[in-house]
């Protein structure tokens, strides 16, 4: 294995000195997801990465998978980091791919209904852009604001609207996957119609990045739906009105002397204490039944 120093400073020419980071701080940073690991972990695995870096190219990416491998250097690749399960987080230290610089919605084909996009975009960045122009994607996850699109394949997430548009699976045509030996792949440009060469699509899906590092993605797109609005009690502007009447800000609020609620409270308390016990009840008896006193 080569030093961490030089694989340093061979990171730092792939990169440069702005996009790989090694201090203390920023690899506590990514030792964990949006949950903390569990104590154990720590004693049993080293969760701090050894360097962090921030690649904006397909290019760069095969670049760092074949300097880790060469280094011997395990490598991890990391979204947002909105996962709960530590699967963006190191176990050996080494190498840590966070891919949010690459965050481009690149095109959308409107002929074949599908929108290019780049790992890092978030699915928030994605829907705003499709919909601008039209269309709507067919599900998009819960945590959409800073879940990635290339997270959500290696996780194999499902999506909000998962019954109606079905997962992030099916959403997918086509992916570019960085290989293990730094080759570039593209898994559904090679299939035919015969089925003499598969759609390696399904194979990456919630892989956990084990078998490569998703780089680009097509997702399908459909129409956009027709919105419709529903409301079960009073609109925001009825509500608004009435907050701003101006009887409503002339009335004074309804108040009641400390005096008046002790009253109150005492008379009460009598008429509670006259009620006691009821009819069918008495000191003596049971529920259901009725006790007469003998005559003197």
């Amino acid at each position: 294995m080569a030093s961490l120093d030089y694989a340093y400073r061979r990171l730092v020419n792939t990169l440069g000195p702005e996009r790989v980071a090694r201090s203390e701080f920023e690899r506590m940073v990514y030792s964990h997801d949006f949950a903390s690991l569990p104590k154990i972990a720590l004693l049993q695995w080293r969760l701090y990465p050894d360097f962090v870096v921030l690649p904006q190219t397909t290019e760069e990416v095969a670049a760092l998978v074949k300097l880790s491998d060469e280094s011997l250097l395990q490598i991890t690749p990391r979204g947002g980091g909105t996962g709960w399960c530590g699967g963006s987080v190191p176990n050996r230290g080494g190498v840590l791919v966070d891919m949010r610089k690459m965050n481009n919605v690149l095109a959308l084909d409107p002929d074949t209904r599908t929108v290019t996009v780049e790992a890092g975009a978030t699915w928030k960045e994605v829907e705003d852009f499709v919909e601008s122009k039209g269309f709507a994607l067919p599900t998009v996850p819960l945590n959409a604001m800073g879940s990635t699109v290339g997270g959500s394949i290696n996780s194999g997430s499902t999506g909000f609207g998962g019954l109606r548009g079905g997962s992030v699976r099916d959403a997918i045509a086509s992916l570019e996957v960085i290989l293990p030996d730094g080759s570039l792949l593209k898994t559904a440009s090679q299939a035919d119609a015969g089925g003499h060469l598969a759609n390696l699509t399904p194979l990456f899906f919630g892989a956990e990045g084990t078998l490569g590092i998703v780089t680009k993605a097509v997702l399908r797109v459909g129409p956009k739906p027709e919105t419709t609005s529903c409301s079960t009690g009073p609109s925001r502007r009825t509500v608004r009105t009435r907050r701003t009447s101006p009887s409503s800000r002339c009335k004074a609020p309804r108040t009641t002397s400390p005096t008046r609620r002790r009253g109150w409270t005492a008379s009460r308390r009598r008429s509670r204490a006259r009620s006691w016990p009821p009819p069918s009840v008495t000191a003596c008896g049971g529920i259901g039944t009725t006790t007469t006193a003998p005559a003197a």
